[in-house]
């Protein structure tokens, strides 16, 4: 760049280096999130992302974690689907826990910071704890894509031994060196029977850690100015979920169940209840899942 007078004399030139980001800069963090107790829903609510790319093409990400204190993106589960990125507000079962919310831009890359709010299962109605049933350490049940050890359920690797061709070519034998499986189901063996058809408020409880399962930097994909966090601590790259089924007949005289549906917090009026899990991944991540169980209440008399 130079400067020219008013007799064309020219000054000496300068210059000036400025890296441009455009599309490949994060997002801006999350701001202004609360949350509000409505009768057993949470609503909440945040400020408006101020990125263009979030706005138009882009999305809000809301996870779930069971604890009230040090809740962290990669120990929890989806709160939700994504929703569109122009939107300030949602409503969501109410549990205790921590909503963790983030931006996602229009090329998918994550704002770097966590947004949290702390909630407490509180509610106008009072209710009693009436049992919990417990499906950890044992997971007993039946299982497909996955497998138990040590009280732990994790998404089994994605090709068995008897595929692998050469031994000498996997760098990580727990996950044969072609990652873990996509999706998973763990069934339980156990259902909530209550002798009769009654109401009830269920309760999932889920203590997830996820983990990358091929952390060696070669064998990452992509380039290492593309990766989000260098120890996967920011990444959620698998998921859990837990469904449930209802009948209102004796569960172990053929009855009719109802279809599948996914389950956080739910008021059902039912005999029996069954559930199953479903475990997902990217295929690099892999989820521990430490604890599993449906907590559930009735309304106070």
């Amino acid at each position: 760049m130079q400067a020219i007078n008013a007799i064309g004399v020219k000054s000496e030139p300068i210059g000036i280096t400025q890296e441009i980001y455009g599309l490949s800069a994060p997002p801006a963090n999350m701001t202004g999130l609360t949350l509000a107790g409505l009768g057993g829903m949470a609503l909440l609510r945040w400020d408006a992302s101020r990125d263009l790319d979030v706005r138009n093409g882009g999305g809000v990400l809301f996870r779930f974690a069971p604890t009230t204190a040090g809740a962290a993106w990669n120990a929890s589960t989806s709160a939700c689907d994504q929703l569109p990125g122009d939107v300030t507000s949602v409503v969501l079962p109410l549990r205790t826990g921590t909503f963790l919310g983030r931006f996602a831009d229009s090329s998918g890359i994550l704002s770097p910071g966590v947004a949290a709010v702390v909630a407490t299962q509180s509610s106008v109605l009072a209710y009693t704890g009436l049992g919990e049933l417990t499906f950890h350490p044992d997971f007993a049940g039946t299982k497909s894509g996955c497998y138990a050890d040590e009280g732990i359920l994790r998404l089994d690797g994605a090709s068995p031994i008897d595929a692998w061709e050469d031994l000498d070519t996997v760098n990580l034998v727990d996950v044969g060196g072609h990652g873990v499986a996509t999706t998973a189901t763990y069934t339980p063996d156990t259902l909530l029977d209550f002798g009769a058809k009654v109401s009830r408020r269920l309760t999932v409880f889920l203590d997830p850690v996820i983990y990358s399962a091929m952390d060696l930097l070669d064998a990452r994909p992509g380039a290492i100015d593309d990766w989000m966090d260098i120890d996967s601590q920011g990444v959620a790259g698998a998921d859990a979920f837990v469904e449930a089924s209802c009948t209102d007949d004796d569960p172990a005289v053929a009855p009719i169940w109802s279809p599948w549906s996914r389950l956080e917090v739910h008021e059902v009026s039912a005999r029996a209840v069954r559930f199953r899990l479903q475990l997902v991944s990217d295929g690099f991540f892999n989820i521990a899942i430490s604890a599993f169980s449906i907590l559930s209440d009735g309304v106070a008399p």
